[in-house]
């Protein structure tokens, strides 16, 4: 099934994937790379749909699962002043 997916070309990830507009504020170096690491994401779909290539979804999953280690280790988010 998920051969189809990635082959079908009424796939438009563009559509799927819109960002919507929220403002927000970077406070800290490990929030800024999983920030980056994310946005990643819609290029990483695109790639995999474009040349019928899974692990490029399964790659930047790890990598963004690395980023969000070590934010959480980094940054205080429970129980911050904010």
């Amino acid at each position: 099934m998920l051969g189809y997916v990635l082959s079908s070309e009424r796939l438009d990830t563009r559509r799927v994937l819109q960002p919507k507009k929220y403002e927000f504020k970077i406070s800290h170096p490990s929030e800024r790379e999983l920030a980056l690491t994310i946005l990643r994401l819609p290029e990483a779909v695109d790639a995999a749909a474009r040349d019928l290539m899974v692990n490029r979804i399964t790659d930047l999953l790890y990598d963004t699962s690395q980023r969000v280690s070590d934010f959480y280790s980094s940054v205080r988010v429970i129980g911050s002043d904010e």
